[in-house]
This record gives C-alpha cells, sequence and structure tokens, in this order.
C-alpha cells in the first residue's frame, strides 16, 4: 500500500472514532446546554404577568414528538409555582387523566408529578392530547442527571420521552425566577411586546406609543 493511501486510511479511522465518541459523549448527557445558554421564553400575560417558560420538543421511542413546557407565572406580590405541560399531536393515543407522570433514573429512583390538567379550563376540548402537572412538588429532589419521563396512555404502555440534565437545568432556572430579576431587564422582550400598551409595568420596560408622545408634546 502507497503511504498517501495508508495516511488516508489513518484519517478516516481517525474521523470515525471521532465520531463515535461525540456520539457517546451526547448520550451520557454531555451535550446539555449550560445554565448561561438555557433557552428560556419571556412573554406578557394578559393578567400584568410575566410567564417565563422552557419549551423543547422531545422525541418518544417511535419518533413522534412532544412539546414539552415548564412554566410559571411571574407577578410582584404573587408566588405561583412551576408547572410542566405536555402537548401531542392527535392521533398519539390518549393521555390518561389524573393519572400522575413518572420521572425516574438509572437508579430506578421514582418522583410523580400530580395530574393538574384542570386547571386548563380553556383547553378542554383538546385535554385527550394536552397534560399539565405539578412539577414544583419534585423539581429540588430531582439529580442533574439524564431521566426518563413516563406518560401514561389510555389502554396502552406509557409513553417514555428522555430529559437531558440541561433540561433539567431550564426548569430550576425558571422555577427560581422572581419579579425583581425582571425589572428593567429588557433585553429579554421583544420590541414589539414592549410597545403594547397592556405590557406590565412593573418590569419598567413598556415602550410608551409613538401617538402617545406626539400628544404629550
Amino acid at each position: 500500500m502507497k503511504r498517501q493511501d495508508i495516511g488516508f486510511e489513518w484519517r478516516r479511522l481517525w474521523r470515525w472514532l471521532l465520531g463515535l465518541g461525540l456520539i457517546g459523549w451526547l448520550w451520557l448527557g454531555g451535550g446539555h446546554l449550560s445554565p448561561s445558554s438555557a433557552s428560556i421564553l419571556h412573554t406578557a400575560d394578559t393578567a400584568d404577568a410575566i410567564v417565563v417558560q422552557s419549551r423543547r420538543t422531545l422525541w418518544d421511542a417511535k419518533h413522534h414528538s412532544w412539546q414539552v413546557i415548564a412554566f410559571k407565572r411571574v407577578q410582584p406580590g404573587t408566588a405561583e409555582t412551576i408547572q410542566l405541560r405536555l402537548v401531542a399531536f392527535p392521533n398519539r393515543g390518549k393521555i390518561a387523566h389524573p393519572q400522575p407522570l413518572r420521572l425516574s433514573d438509572i437508579q430506578e429512583h421514582t418522583w410523580l408529578l400530580d395530574d393538574r390538567s384542570e386547571e386548563i379550563s380553556a383547553m378542554s376540548t383538546t385535554l385527550d392530547t394536552v397534560g399539565q402537572y405539578d412539577l414544583a412538588a419534585v423539581l429540588e429532589q430531582l439529580p442533574t442527571q439524564r431521566l426518563r419521563l413516563e406518560i401514561p396512555i389510555v389502554n396502552h404502555d406509557p409513553i417514555g420521552l428522555r430529559i437531558a440534565p440541561g433540561l433539567i437545568q431550564e426548569w430550576q432556572t425558571v422555577a427560581h425566577t422572581e419579579a425583581g430579576q425582571l425589572i428593567d431587564t429588557c433585553e429579554l422582550f421583544p420590541l414589539e411586546a414592549r410597545h403594547n400598551p397592556a405590557f406590565p409595568a412593573w418590569t419598567r420596560c413598556q415602550i410608551e406609543p409613538i401617538e402617545q408622545k406626539r400628544s404629550s408634546l
């Protein structure tokens, strides 16, 4: 074999080993998001509150997608707790209410999240594919390692989702957010939201409409 052919084979083998190692690193949870790069969204609520949420799309073993949303409403003087909402596409099976969600780790430690789906009054006609659960009761007990989330399904085995350590860190960030942290942090909110007269004034990020500015001159 020629020297250049030997060099090519070594480079190809090295790339293959590097790719294999990267896959293993991600599988073990090394590729999770750090808190500084976490995807946290901040939106205005109609009740003068800011909704802080972590929103992720996860896939089950059959490659069907699920929206996994951890959220809480933040407002001065209130102490609402974090909730976990699951949204599935139709024909994925009916979520069994009021059974709890089950979280477990590789050591078979288990945490149960009580069903709070009755709180989704505006979505009562779609509760077959939507569930809401009490995440606050167990969040501080969860280890920052890969977990398995089991969704109860009517007349079928539970559907499992893998929860990466970075996602647990996002949930904790949402849970620990307080109103004082959102005052004068205007970069968190899009400009079009801040132009809305109904945007929460306590954030001190509301932008006065142009028409109102002209009338005050």
